[in-house]
């Protein structure tokens, strides 16, 4: 077992887990082993233990994985009484899991012909004060891993993630039109609630920080002065952008889709990318699909595949919106012209405050890459 793991991670925890959802009603934990499942520096807010467990149930034995995922508390995960309530972020995602996962799956599966998951399964919740905990799926045992990538994702793997991610937001406006409550937990979000918190720090210093790296940069010097202006605004600007139009095209995104909240599973045999699974719903919101659209690209396509950024949507567009009217033609009042219309480059403009006719995405992706590599 690895060393500094929460001592109410055990078998009657593990146990009660497995038989949570009434599936395995006499189940038991005859031995398990936790492990570390990722990186410090890959979650801001929650620490993630792997955990293999040995079970019985009904005079058989079987071999099971699943990923513990623990809500960050200030110095790794003491048991005090001290730890206030659940986060806002972590109470979303749980019920992201709990109740909104499982009707928009049921819905993809009814329109979808070969539909595949777009998340890990929910396994249990557990909210014991101090501590605060989801079960879930682990996605390694099917071979799902992280992207092996340090220059974006190619056109392959950007079909997938808009496939998927389309497949994501049309189900959720079927199931909305159906249910005008279904999401109501989700009308506001962290950029717009921490506006003038945390938020506004994070991005002053981090638009700061980047002016002070690139100063010294050989023919970045001109973008010195752009950066530390935009770190002025950048989040009165990005609030007004988060805003929900409630006139216009809303679903449920995401709203972190970036390389490290995906994970892919590849062909054995080719190598191929064949399938992707999202995870990682804390700060999931309901609102213009355009913000999960160009978050990904913008984060994390090839600056190969983004030189031409006309190029880049006419292959990523028509995918969308094929997995889009899949799911919610025959079901949704949601238009095709009220689609095209919010994924226009007005719309994309306004959102990330980017020229379409400059280079100004295309520095910014350079910017990011650079310091990567270094």
């Amino acid at each position: 077992m690895a060393e500094n793991t929460p001592s109410w991670i055990n078998s009657e925890f593990l146990g009660k887990a497995l038989r949570f959802n009434g599936k395995h009603p006499d189940i038991e934990v005859i031995s398990y082993e936790i492990a570390p499942a990722a990186s410090a520096s890959d979650h801001y807010g929650s620490v993630m233990y792997r955990v293999v467990v040995i079970t019985s149930e009904s005079g058989k034995t079987d071999k099971m994985s699943v990923i513990v995922k623990c809500e960050l508390q200030h110095e790794g995960l003491p048991e005090s009484n001290e730890k206030p309530d659940a986060s806002t972020a972590f109470i979303l995602e749980a019920k992201t899991y709990m109740n909104i996962h499982s009707p928009m799956s049921d819905t993809l599966k009814e329109n979808i012909p070969d539909y595949k998951p777009f998340a890990p399964k929910f396994v249990y919740l557990y909210q014991q004060r101090p501590i605060n905990a989801i079960v879930i799926e682990d996605l390694k045992k099917d071979k799902f891993c992280l992207a092996n990538v340090r220059l974006g994702l190619d056109l392959r793997h950007c079909q997938l993630v808009m496939s998927k991610i389309a497949q994501y937001h049309a189900s959720s406006i079927v199931l909305r039109d159906k249910n005008p409550n279904f999401l109501q937990d989700f009308s506001s979000n962290f950029y717009t609630e921490e506006a003038d918190g945390a938020l506004a720090n994070i991005f002053r210093g981090t638009f700061n920080n980047c002016a002070e790296v690139i100063s010294n940069w050989s023919g970045f010097e001109k973008y010195v002065h752009v950066l530390r202006s935009m770190s002025v605004k950048i989040t009165s600007d990005m609030t007004k952008a988060m805003q929900t139009d409630d006139t216009g095209f809303n679903v449920l995104n995401h709203g972190d889709l970036w390389l490290k909240n995906m994970m892919f599973q590849y062909n054995e045999q080719t190598g191929e990318v064949q399938d992707v699974r999202f995870v990682d719903f804390q700060l999931s919101y309901y609102g213009s699909p355009v913000l999960d659209f160009f978050y990904f690209l913008l984060s994390r396509a090839s600056l190969r595949f983004l030189d031409d950024i006309d190029v880049c949507l006419m292959c990523i567009i028509p995918r969308y919106m094929r997995y889009s009217f899949l799911t919610w033609s025959r079901e949704s009042s949601a238009s095709k012209q009220m689609f095209e219309n919010e994924l226009n480059i007005e719309t994309y403009s306004r959102v990330f405050a980017v020229n379409s006719n400059s280079c100004v995405s295309r520095w910014q992706i350079q910017i990011m890459f650079k310091i990567y590599l270094n």
